[in-house]
């Protein structure tokens, strides 16, 4: 029908790809948080996650499966979310940005998840040594609270774009909830990647 109206194939395409309406559309700010992936990528994800949510781990290898299959034109951006169900969340996310700051996130982050039961602040300090951050540092950022403001704004924001708990991912804006299946995320993808073309210039 849209053919027969005269549209371009372009317009065809943004018109019949145009998000359902469960999925929420706006504009999102990524700052400057742990991301992977390119700057410049076709789609953003923004994931807002707990480090003592079991779903937030199930997730993980799907994201993870994303930025492989789609190395060039996805980029995933890791927020901050902490639950105040959960005791250890919030010191925990506190840690994960002092790692940060000191290059070893993607390690340290790592080590979270895989001891999601034993986030007591005395691990926490146990782990940074594991992955070999400057202890003092990071023990000094993390006994003042130095980044606790950094988590909280990552929290209000995640509130003002509706995110109802953890894991919450917008996908160019269209929310996914909860540890969904990595089908739903490639399709959500694959849609995005034809509405916003890369530019035909250096296009590998």
């Amino acid at each position: 029908d849209l053919v027969k109206q005269g549209k371009s194939r372009d317009e065809v395409i943004k018109i019949a790809l145009t998000p359902p309406s469960k999925f929420v559309q706006f504009a999102l700010t990524t700052g400057n948080d742990p991301a992977i992936g390119p700057k410049n990528a076709q789609v953003t994800i923004l994931h807002y996650y707990d480090y003592e949510c079991p779903f937030c781990t199930k997730v993980l290898p799907t994201l993870d499966q994303i930025v492989k299959d789609y190395p060039d034109s996805v980029r995933v951006v890791f927020k901050q979310h902490p639950l105040a169900m959960h005791k250890n969340a919030m010191p925990a996310s506190e840690a994960a940005l002092a790692a940060h700051a000191q290059g070893k996130f993607w390690p340290y982050h790592d080590k979270l998840f895989d001891n999601q039961k034993a986030l007591g602040k005395s691990k926490l300090k146990d782990y940074a040594k594991q992955v070999g951050v400057d202890v003092a540092a990071f023990n000094a950022c993390f006994d003042k609270g130095t980044y606790r403001d950094n988590v909280k704004a990552s929290i209000d924001e995640g509130i003002g774009y509706g995110v109802p708990g953890t894991p919450t991912v917008f996908i160019n804006g269209r929310m996914v909830v909860g540890a969904m299946p990595y089908e739903l995320y490639d399709q959500i993808v694959s849609e995005e990647l034809l509405r916003n073309p890369a530019p035909t210039e250096g296009r590998r």
